[in-house]
């Protein structure tokens, strides 16, 4: 499952609520920057099980503009206003391909993608869920390929990808997070690929390391403890064995 409907990074201008039970979204470029017209990718495999094209009004069905609800066992995902959609009813979905493009179709003040998730029998019958709370309760950790990293303070995705991959521009490669990929909760564990780590080598903890200690032998100097990577939890208690990735 995706931790977001878009390529990159997308900024949330409403968000859930009891008056809204939806997140209301705008893509953002590479460089961070709005992106109109982003293409709008599945969270998850499954089938279009309702779609609605704009008529121009902003009664009814027309309010969502151009939307598609993809269905995934009790999911039911709704991707509304829509510049265009590229789907269509009955079709079977592959998490990530392209379902339409960011618009603003339908009654709105402004460009965006009206994402929201009910869980249940249907549709209609479905509970609204906040995303951000669901993905950050989904079981979805990857289960070989990756190291848990615990975010730290002023750590973010870009800077992350840059120490661990080489280029902070494969921040997508990163599993884990939920919500906004501006905002990492500080503890929050992110998962990266080990065959992308780039410019690190393994290290593995042994009884008496601390990461003083490890930096000052490896490195030369205790206080670039920092530059090591892959410990999770409190770092004066490494339990033995942690595989750790140090600068070359």
């Amino acid at each position: 499952m995706r931790n977001n409907p878009y390529k990159y990074g997308f900024r949330e201008t409403s968000t859930f609520d009891a008056s809204h039970p939806a997140h209301d979204l705008v893509g953002q470029r590479e460089d961070g920057g709005d992106w109109i017209g982003a293409p709008i990718y599945s969270m998850e495999d499954g089938v279009v099980v309702r779609t609605w094209d704009w008529t121009g009004t902003t009664k009814g069905n027309d309010l969502g503009g151009n939307w598609v609800i993809i269905a995934n066992e009790n999911r039911f995902w709704y991707y509304g206003h829509l510049k265009s959609r590229e789907v269509t009813l009955g079709e079977s979905i592959a998490e990530g391909e392209i379902i339409g493009f960011q618009g603003a179709t339908g009654f709105v003040t402004g460009e965006h993608l009206h994402f929201q998730l009910r869980t249940g029998d249907s549709w209609e019958t479905g509970r609204s869920t906040n995303i951000w709370d669901f993905l950050r309760d989904y079981e979805d950790k990857p289960a070989t390929g990756y190291i848990e990293y615990p975010v730290m303070s002023g750590d973010s995705l870009w800077s992350i990808a840059k120490q661990f991959l080489g280029n902070g521009r494969r921040w997508g490669e990163i599993k884990g997070y939920t919500g906004d990929p501006a905002r990492l909760p500080i503890g929050q564990l992110l998962y990266i690929p080990t065959s992308g780590i780039s410019g690190k080598r393994k290290y593995v903890v042994v009884p008496g390391d601390t990461l003083w200690g490890i930096a000052q032998y490896e490195l030369g100097d205790g206080r670039r403890w920092i530059e090591i990577k892959g410990y999770t939890g409190d770092p004066s208690q490494l339990p033995i064995g942690t595989v750790l990735y140090l600068p070359k």
